[in-house]
This record gives structure tokens, C-alpha cells and sequence, in this order.
């Protein structure tokens, strides 16, 4: 990093800094908690979905805020799990603290800790998550490339984000009507601000600049309701929304106020009454620290050593019952990249379209534990999962092709 980039982002990272530390904007969202935990839940849904998140994992969370989304991590992973919650400001993590109490957790604890320089051990979290946090990472590629260090051989890293500001009807509200009156030249590609992602590729590419395989990236419209009246949801914006406070602070006094009306009212073409019911456009961008695939078969637990089951990244084991019907599971996406990459298994698995399979788009790929080595798995050691049972797809949704043996070269 030349003299001048490094201090540019010195710059932006003061920046970060002082706005999210200020007491203003600490007392803002402790304030706003509850109804923004509404807002925002269908977007803390997708990122846990996104990070699999299963009972028992231990979680990083980062710029946590004043408690969500660790909140609801430490919900998912149970008390055989652990969350720890970090964010760059005392303030915010204090109150995430009194939100974990008053939701009776003991599996969250809360550490005051910079994304760019994280003081946690190697490999000491099964999965990272952060909603809303990585477009303001000052130097991305060093705060993933600490997100790979401290994640576990097989660890997975979900991160959510703002899509485009054209897309759902909340910015077309909140934000249309201070563009038409300012006049803004677009922001540098690197500084840190609520759109630096939006664009498609743009935080799947640094995720597999930094090593991360089998990254995935997904653009959604989510529901955010708000839940209260129109006028009530534009102040809770302009209160929280700290980087966009110079553009709402740039206008006089009177044009300022007409476009507050405006927002209201555009506002309140979506309230029914009770909810604001707006949307808004998220990315959502996952991989995995890659686990190499061991030269020799790993023996199943259960089975005492005579079933082997192949070396798959990110998966949890399914009990089928008996050993030769444990089967380890994990998503169809991950399964094609490992398939493409690992060079162990003999087999390319392929989803068919099939618009009447309400579960093509959630297609499970199961690998069947067998008495042999993984090197030499068959098209018949390959199943769907329906309906939670392990078996042959009633819809026939997924095919698996026969191909030559590659080598068994490590992946780079």
C-alpha cells in the first residue's frame, strides 16, 4: 500500500470511527432497538441462513452493534454454542450486553475489538458473521484476510449488506427526494458508506481475493417494515443514519423541510396503519476457509472405523440410524464446489430444473457413508434429501453423472 492510499484509509477509518463511537449515535440506536430489530429481522434471517448456523458452532460476530444480529445467532447455536459480539464502540456493546440480559442469554459475551486487527486465537470460530458492517471496513482485504485467520479449517464467513439504492421502495422514500434537491458526486469506490457493495461481484470478488472457496452471492429485495407511522420511521432514519447526515443537513431550512414532507408521504403510501410496510435491496455474500481433503478415508464416530465417510467442507452429520446409513449433508452449492474442486469423487452432481419441486431451490445433496474409500464412490452413493429423509427425490430434481476419476491433487 503506496504513502497516499495508506493515508486515505487512515482517513476513512478515523471517519468510521467518529461517527459510530459518538455518543449521538450510541444513544440513537439504543433508543431505536426494539422497532429496528423489527425492521431488519428478514435481513437477520437471511444471514443466518446464509452462515448455516446449527446448534453447538462457536460464532464471531462483528460490528455488532447494540446487539443484533448476535442476538439471534446466540438463539441458533444454543447453549452447547457461543456467540461473542464485537463492534468498535463501548457505547454500542454496552447495550448490547443489557439486550442479551433482558433476553436471558448466557452464551454471549460482548468485546470491544477493531475488524482490521482481531484479538482472537487462529481458527478459533466456526463461523463469522457481520449484517451491515463490511461496507464500512476501511481496508477490506486486511479485515477479511483476519476474518480467514481467526475461522476454522472449514469455517464459514456470511456477510450482508445494502443492495443498490434504486431497489426497494424504502430508499425510493427516505432518500429519492433529498437527491433530486442536492446535487453529489458518487463517493470514491473505496470509502466506506452504506452502497460500497451494492453493485454485483463487488464483495464476492474481495472474498475470493482474500482465499475464501466456494463464495456465493445472492441479491435479494427484503421486507422492512417499520413498525409505527410514517413520520416516526423518517425520524428513526435520519437519527441512525449517520454516514447520510450531511446530505439531509445540506439543504436551507425550507427546501430541508419540504423534502421531510415528501418523505412522509411517500412513506405513507406504504403504511397500513400499523406498519410501514417498505423494502429494501440486500447482498448477501458467504464462502468457507477451505479444509484441504485428507489423503486417507476419515473414519465415522459411530461406525468405529469400518464405514468411511468422505472429507466434506462445512457439514453436519445427519444420524440415519445405523452406520451404514450416516450420511453428512450440506447445501447444493457447497456440494458442487467441493465435488469440482476436491478431485476425490468420481461424480458431478447436477440440478435439473424442475418448476413443480418446491425444494429444487434448497435442494440437500446427501453423501452416503460406505464401505470403501471416498476415492471410489458411486452415482449410487449419491441422494436427495425430501422432506428430511434421506432417499431417492420423488421429484427427480437432481441427476448425478458418471465421470472419469481426477487426480487426487490438493486444491489450490
Amino acid at each position: 500500500m503506496g504513502t497516499e492510499e495508506s493515508a486515505q484509509t487512515e482517513q476513512y477509518k478515523r471517519m468510521v470511527l467518529d461517527e459510530w463511537t459518538d455518543a449521538a449515535t450510541v444513544a440513537a440506536w439504543r433508543k431505536w432497538h426494539p422497532k429496528a430489530t423489527t425492521q431488519l429481522q428478514a435481513m437477520t434471517d437471511a444471514l443466518l441462513e446464509a452462515a448455516g448456523v446449527r446448534a453447538g458452532l462457536r460464532v464471531l460476530d462483528l460490528a455488532s452493534g447494540t446487539g443484533q444480529p448476535a442476538i439471534d445467532l446466540a438463539r441458533a447455536v444454543g447453549p452447547t454454542g457461543h456467540v461473542t459480539a464485537t463492534d468498535l464502540s463501548a457505547g454500542m456493546l454496552a447495550a448490547a450486553e443489557e439486550h442479551a440480559r433482558q433476553a436471558g442469554l448466557t452464551n454471549l459475551t460482548c468485546r470491544q475489538a477493531d475488524a482490521h486487527d482481531l484479538p482472537f486465537a487462529d481458527g478459533a470460530f466456526e463461523v463469522v458473521t457481520s449484517r451491515s458492517g463490511a461496507m464500512y471496513f476501511t481496508d477490506i482485504r486486511r479485515a477479511l484476510g483476519e476474518v480467514r485467520r481467526v475461522l476454522a479449517p472449514g469455517g464459514r464467513v456470511a456477510l450482508a449488506v445494502w443492495g443498490p439504492a434504486d431497489q426497494g421502495t424504502f430508499n425510493s422514500s427516505v432518500l429519492a427526494p433529498f437527491l433530486r434537491r442536492v446535487s453529489r458526486p458518487p463517493p470514491p469506490p473505496d470509502a466506506p458508506q452504506p452502497y460500497r457493495f451494492a453493485a454485483a461481484g463487488m464483495l464476492r470478488g474481495e472474498l475470493e481475493r482474500a482465499g475464501f472457496r466456494a463464495v456465493t452471492e445472492v441479491h435479494r429485495v427484503l421486507p422492512q417494515p417499520w413498525p409505527g407511522p410514517p413520520e416516526e420511521c423518517r425520524q428513526f432514519f435520519y437519527d441512525i443514519a449517520i454516514p447520510l447526515r450531511p446530505l439531509f443537513d445540506s439543504l436551507p431550512p425550507q427546501e430541508r423541510a419540504a423534502a421531510v414532507e415528501e418523505v412522509v408521504e411517500l412513506l405513507r403510501a406504504h403504511y397500513d396503519g400499523r406498519m410501514v410496510n417498505a423494502t429494501r435491496a440486500a447482498v448477501l455474500v458467504s464462502g468457507m476457509r477451505w479444509r484441504a481433503p485428507s489423503s486417507a478415508p476419515r473414519p465415522s464416530r459411530r461406525c468405529g472405523g469400518d464405514v468411511f465417510l468422505p472429507q466434506l467442507p462445512h457439514a453436519g452429520v445427519t444420524d440415519g440410524g445405523s452406520c451404514r446409513h450416516s450420511l453428512i449433508a450440506l447445501r447444493l452449492v457447497d456440494a458442487l464446489a467441493w465435488a469440482e474442486r476436491s478431485h476425490l469423487l468420481p461424480a458431478v452432481v447436477q440440478e435439473k430444473p424442475n418448476p413443480d419441486h418446491r425444494m429444487a431451490a434448497r435442494a440437500r445433496i446427501m453423501w452416503r457413508g460406505v464401505r470403501r474409500s471416498p476415492a471410489t464412490l458411486g452415482v449410487g452413493d449419491v441422494q436427495e434429501i425430501g422432506g428430511g429423509r434421506a432417499g431417492a427425490c420423488p421429484a427427480s430434481c437432481c441427476t448425478v453423472e458418471r465421470s472419469a476419476p481426477a487426480s487426487r491433487r490438493s486444491p489450490t
